[in-house]
């Protein structure tokens, strides 16, 4: 790995946590519940889609966000999303939802996501973020990323 690569990836115990709980409501579905509704099996389904979806992020290179000189790349479910650090005006920690998160905001002259930019703009105030912390503290991943932009998008 180039040493001026970072790699951070989800936090395994946090999801690992979350298959556990969906596996429980699961089996409460399944086999507690004696009558079978369309409640019953909405409720299954649910949390069976949730279980695959953490259990595919337990997979090495399912998730992660890295960063290197050129920018940052976030994968989501192995489909990697690149941008250059001088693509990005600001990063700022803020909220999408009840969920802490990087919001940022690109450059006036970023044509790319236009659509999505205009929705992350109505739900934050800003026209994106980063999907998780990684592991990390929203302060400690705001400073890492601010330090990587600054360096690097000269």
């Amino acid at each position: 790995m180039n040493p001026s690569t970072k790699i951070f990836r989800p936090n395994k115990s946090k999801l690992t946590l979350y298959a556990i709980a969906c596996i429980g409501f699961i089996f409460c579905g399944v086999y507690i519940v004696k009558e079978s509704s369309v409640f019953n099996i909405v409720g299954i389904s649910f949390f069976t889609l949730c279980l695959i979806v953490f259990l595919i992020q337990l997979i090495p290179g399912s998730s992660q966000l890295k960063l290197n000189e050129d920018g940052f790349t976030i994968t989501t479910f192995f489909k990697d999303d690149f941008t250059s650090w001088k693509d990005v005006k600001t990063f700022k920690a803020g909220y999408i939802g009840p969920n802490k998160a990087i919001l940022l905001d690109y450059v006036d002259n970023h044509n790319k996501y236009t659509t999505g930019k205009k929705i992350a703009k109505e739900l934050s105030g800003s026209d994106g973020g980063i999907p998780q912390l990684y592991g990390c503290s929203q302060i400690e991943l705001l400073e890492i990323l601010t330090e990587w932009k600054n360096e690097y998008s000269e």
